[in-house]
């Protein structure tokens, strides 16, 4: 590998300067390499470069695109603007911890192609409190964590999400761009074949199905957090919370700048959280001429009922062919689903209580800024440990 860079941390955002200008900001001050990069991949409206960018770091690269374009092109650009042997895509609301960078040195060590940490440390902005999200404003929590690594096997992650409808796409065994560390060879291979690393609507779910696809036997999974997830009142996160991410599909922002395309023809044309993740699963399984996995494996019933579950009020209201949604809602398989589901999230809420309880998860309140946040994070991270779990690492 013969790049500048060992590292790309890249960064689309539109209309959301503040937050990756910011986070750009606390990277660049804490993290002491040269080998890496932060790129900034711009869309908004306004072009506000100088106002919030006006950083003389050579590692920081700006991108700016005036014209309006969907959010998977401005990944998409994101990544030909880059030049790390791997590359780390981020949202603008969250960062990344220095001991990145020994992550892909480890990488490259070991011609890792892919890694993704294990969710365990997130923050809520200053601005994320109102009454639709019930999130708490300057929150921290973090989770225990204890450095393992493992092989994933994408094969059989691939299967579970398709199981389960699509949904909940991050914690099966997928490879993870967004959120995880991807090599420049696994990408660029991605690319000669398909002419894109991001396609559908959702980047994300996306990019892990097609490099999970590409990349089968070479992926691992840290149990670490590297990636601290942000939300801020105007990501994804907290419009999902608040309900703003449903409504016709002609209105699905994401549309921004393509025309002509498609909601896969098996979907209702719904805007949700639950339809724009499988489409963008079918559209890369159909790009990679893998659509037989949708015939043989796909659970239209537990779509439908997360679906319904999740989006209920609005289909009753608005969708034309909400009578057999009702319908479907009050069949056997809709109740053993939902049983099955209530159950899982019983547990989850359970171990989360009995985590607090005998402090394996931290909970820090009034953390007033991300710079504060992220000396809280590194003050419960054994370095010595992380690097005992890399030298002990055996592929």
């Amino acid at each position: 590998m013969k790049n500048k860079f060992l590292l790309s941390i890249i960064i689309p955002t539109k209309d959301r300067q503040y937050y990756a200008a910011q986070t750009s900001k606390l990277m660049l001050d804490s993290i002491h390499d040269s080998r890496i990069e932060i790129i900034v991949q711009d869309n908004s409206i306004l072009h506000q470069e100088n106002k919030y960018f006006n950083f003389t770091d050579p590692r920081f690269k700006y991108f700016y695109v005036e014209d309006k374009m969907t959010v998977v092109d401005n990944f998409n650009l994101a990544l030909n603007n880059s030049t790390g042997d791997y590359v780390c895509f981020i949202g603008d609301d969250d960062w990344v911890l220095p001991n990145i960078v020994e992550l892909a040195e480890f990488m490259l060590r070991n011609s890792i192609d892919s890694i993704k940490p294990l969710v365990k440390v997130g923050y809520n902005w200053s601005n994320t409190s109102n009454v639709k999200t019930k999130l708490v404003p300057n929150l921290l929590t973090i989770e225990n964590f204890n450095y393992k690594i493992r092989k994933i096997n994408h094969s059989k992650g691939l299967k579970s999400l398709l199981f389960n409808g699509g949904q909940n796409y991050q914690k099966f065994d997928l490879a993870k761009v967004y959120h995880g560390i991807t090599s420049r060879k696994i990408v660029d291979q991605i690319k000669i074949k398909y002419n894109t690393v991001f396609g559908g609507i959702s980047p994300d779910i996306y990019s892990s199905t097609i490099v999970s696809l590409e990349n089968q036997s070479n992926s691992y999974e840290i149990d670490f957090p590297f990636i601290i997830s942000g939300v801020c009142s105007k990501s994804t996160s907290s419009d999902s919370t608040s309900g703003k991410h449903v409504g016709k599909i002609q209105n699905i922002p994401h549309f921004n700048g393509i025309n002509g395309y498609e909601i896969d023809y098996r979907l209702p044309k719904i805007y949700s959280v639950e339809t724009v993740w499988v489409d963008s699963l079918f559209k890369a399984l159909i790009k990679t001429k893998n659509e037989y996995l949708i015939q043989t494996l796909f659970n239209f019933n537990i779509f439908n009922y997360y679906l319904i579950k999740n989006n209920k009020k609005y289909i009753i209201n608005n969708f034309s062919d909400n009578k057999s949604y009702i319908k479907l809602s009050k069949n056997f398989t809709f109740f053993i689903y939902s049983l099955r589901v209530c159950f899982s999230k019983f547990i989850s809420k359970l171990i989360k209580i009995l985590n607090r309880i005998l402090k394996y998860t931290i909970v820090k309140r009034d953390v007033l800024s991300i710079e504060i946040a992220n000396n809280l994070i590194l003050l419960n991270i054994d370095a010595n440990k992380l690097r005992k779990s890399m030298v002990k690492f055996k592929k």
